[in-house]
C-alpha cells in the first residue's frame, strides 16, 4: 500500500450468493449476479482461437484463427497463410474487391472482382465480369496436366458483345451457327451446302478445283504464283499474267472469238483486236514465217496457211462472177490488186467501194467473161467518193482491161490506161 484505504462496507448481510462490488471509492455494496451484466465468464478456448460470445457474458474459442506476427485471418484454418484464409465456401451477396482469389469454391451474387484468381469451382448466380477498363479478361481452363485452354477478348471491339448459347448439347457433327444477333444454335450443315472435303492431294501453288459437290483437291494443271498474279496452264512456273504451254482457243458456237491488244500510248491509249471473218466455211491454220522477212517485204500465202515474206512484184488477184446484174458501190479485196470480173451478161459498174481504199491506191479491172463489162464516168448511181473519172464509159469485154489509182484528194478513182 501506498496510502491509506478507507472501505465503507454495506449496512445488511446481503442475499444468498451476493458479492461485494466498489464504487471505486471505497463505498462497497451487495450485487446479485442476475443483475451484473458488465463482466464476461470464460467458457473455453485455445491459442490464436478468436473468441465469440455464446451469452451476453460467456465467451468462447471458435473456427476463426489469427496469426498476429503475419496479421493473417484463417477460416477453419489453424494455421492461415494468406490474409484471408477459408477451408469451405464463400458466399458474397453484395461486392467484394480482391487482389488475389486462390480459392476451391467461390459462390457470389453480388460484384466479386479481383485482378487474377485460381478457383477450383466458381459459382455466379448473376453475372461474371472478367478483365476491366484497363486489362484484357482472360479465362485459363487447366486440363489437369499443365495445358490451358485459353478464352479471352479480341482486340478492336466496337461494343459489347452478348453469345447466348444452345440450350442443349446438339447431335453428332453439327457446328454453332449464328441469327447475327448472338444467339447460336446447332445446326447440320448439309452436304455441298457449306462442307469441305480436302483429298489431300494439293500442293503449293496449285489451283483448288471442286473435284465433285463437297470435296475440293487440286487441279493437276492450273497453276498460280500469288506474288506476281500470274496464272500457269500446264505450266507450273508462269513468267506471264497469262502463261499457257499449248494451245489456246478464244471463243465457242454461238460467241466468235478475238483477240486484243492495248496499246499504252501514255495519253490516249488504243487497242488493236484481232477477229476471225464471218463469212468463212471451213477451219484455217496459219503458220507465221520463221523470220523478221527484209523491209519492203509482204506477207504472202502459199494458199494452204503457209506465211511467207515476199519481195516481189505479184499482185494479188481477186475473182468475182458470175454477175448478171448492174454493180454499184462493188465491195472488192482491196488487199488485191487484180479484180477479174466474169460477167454472164452485159452490165454497168458505177464504182467500186473505197472505204479502205489509201492514197494512190492501185486497182486494175479485168474482164474474163464473153459479155460486156461498162465502166460507167462519174455515175450517180454509186456514192461520189466510189465513183470513177474515165472522161468517159470504158466498155470492156473479153480479156479488156483498165487500170485506175485511187485519189484521196478528189474521193475518185481515176483513170491511167486502159486496151
Amino acid at each position: 500500500m501506498t496510502e491509506s484505504v478507507t472501505m465503507t462496507f454495506p449496512p445488511n448481510n446481503g442475499t444468498n450468493g451476493s458479492y461485494l462490488t466498489t464504487d471505486g471509492n471505497g463505498n462497497l455494496v451487495w450485487t446479485d449476479p442476475a443483475q451484473q451484466d458488465d463482466f464476461v465468464m470464460d467458457a473455453g478456448g485455445a491459442a490464436t482461437q478468436l473468441a465469440v460470445f455464446e451469452g451476453s457474458n460467456t465467451i468462447t474459442g471458435t473456427a476463426l484463427y489469427y496469426d498476429s506476427a503475419n496479421s493473417f485471418l484463417g477460416i477453419g484454418v489453424p494455421n492461415p497463410t494468406q490474409a484471408l484464409d477459408v477451408s469451405g465456401n464463400i458466399n458474397v451477396s453484395g461486392n467484394a474487391t480482391f487482389t488475389d482469389v486462390i480459392v476451391e469454391d467461390l459462390t457470389g451474387s453480388g460484384v466479386i472482382s479481383a485482378p487474377t484468381g485460381s478457383f477450383t469451382n466458381l459459382f455466379a448466380t448473376s453475372s461474371l465480369n472478367v478483365g476491366d477498363d484497363f486489362n484484357a479478361g482472360q479465362i485459363n481452363i487447366n486440363d489437369g496436366n499443365g495445358n490451358n485452354l485459353i478464352i479471352q477478348a479480341p482486340t478492336g471491339m466496337g461494343g459489347d458483345v452478348t453469345f447466348t448459347m444452345p440450350a442443349n448439347n446438339g447431335s453428332n457433327g453439327q457446328v454453332l451457327t449464328t441469327d447475327g444477333n448472338g444467339s447460336l444454335s446447332w445446326t447440320t450443315v448439309q452436304a455441298g451446302a457449306g462442307t469441305v472435303d480436302t483429298d489431300g492431294s494439293g500442293a503449293v501453288n496449285k489451283v483448288a478445283l471442286w473435284s465433285n459437290a463437297s470435296t475440293l483437291t487440286s487441279s493437276a494443271n492450273l497453276f498460280y504464283n500469288t506474288s506476281a498474279n500470274m496464272l500457269g496452264v500446264n505450266n507450273p512456273s508462269p513468267s506471264f499474267t497469262l502463261d499457257v504451254n499449248g494451245g489456246a482457243r478464244l471463243g465457242n458456237n454461238g460467241t466468235s472469238g478475238s483477240l486484243t491488244f492495248y496499246s499504252e500510248q501514255g495519253g490516249s491509249d488504243f487497242e488493236i483486236t484481232l477477229s476471225p471473218s464471218n463469212q468463212m466455211t471451213a477451219n484455217l491454220n496459219f503458220t507465221l514465217p520463221n523470220s523478221y522477212g527484209n523491209e519492203g517485204e509482204v506477207l504472202r500465202t502459199n494458199g494452204s496457211g503457209e506465211m511467207y515474206w515476199d519481195g516481189g512484184s505479184v499482185y494479188g488477184i481477186s475473182n468475182l462472177g458470175p454477175l448478171a446484174a448492174d454493180q454499184n458501190n462493188l465491195v472488192v479485196d482491196l488487199t488485191t490488186t487484180i479484180i477479174r470480173i466474169n460477167a454472164t451478161s452485159n452490165i454497168n459498174l458505177s464504182g467500186i467501194d473505197a472505204t479502205d481504199a489509201v492514197d494512190g491506191q492501185k486497182l486494175i479491172i479485168i474482164s474474163v467473161g464473153t459479155n460486156r463489162v461498162r465502166i460507167q464516168n462519174e455515175n450517180v448511181s454509186s456514192l461520189a467518193a466510189n465513183r470513177f473519172i474515165s472522161g468517159g464509159n470504158i466498155d470492156l469485154f473479153t480479156n479488156g482491161l483498165a487500170t485506175f489509182i485511187y485519189d484521196a484528194t478528189t474521193q475518185r478513182w481515176r483513170l491511167v490506161s486502159t486496151n
